[in-house]
């Protein structure tokens, strides 16, 4: 009897090629659905965040759409998964990380520009007291 492996609830974050994004959104996020359904996926949440400046170039790329997706898939399909990853044209990386407990609402991070709350941080000099 062959034992059927369980599935686990797994946390995708897809940065892909912004041209193909804006050219033709379906066809992208279709292209990211058919990847994880052919290894045995299925999908819970997907979810498009925005497109943002990256730190430094990524396949001459200086922006990256983001697509933040919860799927279930055994164990054994997420090196399959990264596999194919790394072979998109239109993926340029994707992180893949085991998710624990319930999948809630998205709440993507705030847009971008927008400066976190408190005073901006000064360095004291030696021998200088606050």
């Amino acid at each position: 009897m062959i034992k059927e492996s369980a599935m686990n609830t797994y946390e995708g974050m897809f940065l892909l090629d912004p041209i193909a994004a804006q050219k033709d959104w379906t066809k992208v996020r279709g292209e990211v659905e058919s990847l994880l359904k052919k290894h045995g996926s299925e999908i819970v949440i997907m979810d498009k965040w925005a497109e943002r400046k990256l730190t430094y170039p990524i396949r001459k790329q200086q922006r990256g759409t983001y697509l933040l997706t919860y799927f279930k898939a055994p164990a054994a399909a997420i090196a399959k998964i990264n596999g194919d990853c790394n072979l998109s044209e239109t993926i340029m990386r994707a992180l893949i990380l085991r998710h624990e407990g319930e999948v809630g609402k998205i709440t993507p991070p705030p847009a971008e520009g927008m400066e976190r709350g408190g005073p901006p941080r000064r360095e004291m000099r030696y021998g200088e007291s606050q």
